[in-house]
């Protein structure tokens, strides 16, 4: 006899995939299977939260960067129901706020 009890017949290996019958002969069920995944998803959530709440002081401050690119746009639509048609036309404006610099 196997060591889960039971005389195994041989039509077994088709109804229970190899891992799947291994785990139930070994006496475990799918419901523990789920709750050990339950416990180690809930720890995984514990340490995230406490490396995001340990994180925010060890941060160090930054300075605000400025833009070296400003853009402005205008758009206009024009509905042309007739010909079933949207006229899209849009202006932008880019301004460069760095200065050149001298290459070698």
């Amino acid at each position: 006899m196997p060591a889960g009890g039971t005389e195994e017949s041989p039509h077994a290996a088709r109804r229970w995939p190899g891992a799947l019958r291994d785990r139930t002969r070994a006496g475990g069920s799918r419901g523990a299977q789920l709750a050990t995944r339950g416990v180690i998803a809930a720890l995984l959530a514990v340490l995230v939260a406490t490396g995001i709440a340990v994180a925010p002081p060890l941060a160090q401050d930054v300075r605000a960067a400025t833009p070296d690119l400003t853009l402005v746009g205008d758009a206009q639509y024009d509905v042309d129901p007739a010909n079933k048609a949207v006229h899209v036309t849009v202006d932008l404006l880019a301004t460069n706020h760095l200065h050149d610099t001298a290459t070698r």
